[in-house]
């Protein structure tokens, strides 16, 4: 059933015509041997969600390409979705997926299996929310990774986002955005001006190389900074700040309450040259 502006339907393919968009919610007919391809405009649906229909075998041997701000889950099979323009959010789902953003801000979800992420333009996310144990992302040697990561390839991706559980991130030479999302998370930015952001749980933050953000959000995390000019997000709560080498600054100016460095939450500074106070009145 194909709903919104006029589409064709043919064997190997769907396309729209002279249309901005069109809403595809089931699609089933022979392919025979042949190769489909759909391209959709602004879809929000799961486009194949039956095992036992023939369109659910046909897109696994296939590709869905498509155009807009798209939503798109794959199957048990191993998908090829491509989102083109816009901003779109692709899920793979099970199996061996191949997942392309293309242009836009996308956001990518292998799901289990191997899975190729390949953002393409954009600033783009590589998101693990779906996983079912913590994972080990390592993004210099694909290699190191576990549990749904395991397999996977991650091309010109600028955040990761771990999974609810206990995560490793490692970044690369280049400058990245690591997330630990819930959890007690290890970080490692690795070289490069990296962004490691530990969000909840007791979070352990490597900034290493380069002049790095670090922000640790909350709960009683632990933060390296290692060598450059740095940038820590000061939290109460925190176990401890580690400037390393370089001019490092811990700033507190986010705190919607004053500040008491000598109360059970203060956290050990060592090596860190600069402290910004909040806007209430602090005491050291």
């Amino acid at each position: 059933m194909v709903t919104g502006d006029p589409v064709v339907i043919g064997a190997s393919a769907i396309s729209t015509v002279g249309a901005d968009s069109a809403t595809v919610h089931e699609v089933t007919y022979e392919s025979h041997n042949a190769q489909p391809l759909i391209y959709v405009t602004d879809i929000d649906e799961t486009l194949v969600d039956d095992p036992e229909t023939a369109t659910q075998a046909c897109v696994a041997a296939g590709a869905v390409s498509l155009l807009g701000d798209d939503t798109i889950r794959g199957n048990g099979f191993a998908d090829l979705i491509n989102g083109y323009w816009g901003n779109d959010l692709l899920c793979g789902r099970d199996g061996d997926d191949q997942l392309f953003g293309d242009e836009g801000d996308d956001a990518l979800n292998g799901g289990a299996g191997a899975d190729l992420l390949d953002e393409g333009g954009g600033f783009d996310r590589a998101s693990y929310a779906t996983a079912l144990a913590g994972v080990t992302i390592d993004l210099s040697d694909n290699a190191n990774n576990t549990e749904d990561a395991v397999g996977d390839v991650l091309v010109s991706i600028e955040l990761v986002a771990g999974s609810r559980y206990d995560d490793i991130l490692s970044g690369s030479a280049q400058g990245d955005m690591l997330m630990g999302m819930d959890g007690d998370d290890v970080i490692y930015g690795q070289a490069g001006d990296d962004t490691p952001l530990g969000k909840s749980g007791n979070d352990i933050l490597y900034g290493g190389d380069g002049n790095d953000w670090l922000d640790g959000g909350p709960g009683e995390d632990t933060i390296h900074a290692g060598t450059g000019d740095d940038w820590i997000v000061g939290q109460l709560g925190c176990s401890g700040y580690d400037g390393g080498d370089g001019v490092d600054t811990v700033d507190y100016s986010a705190l919607a309450y004053a500040l008491d460095l000598n109360d059970y939450f203060g956290a050990p500074f060592h090596s860190v040259e600069i402290i910004i106070l909040s806007d209430f009145d602090d005491f050291l």
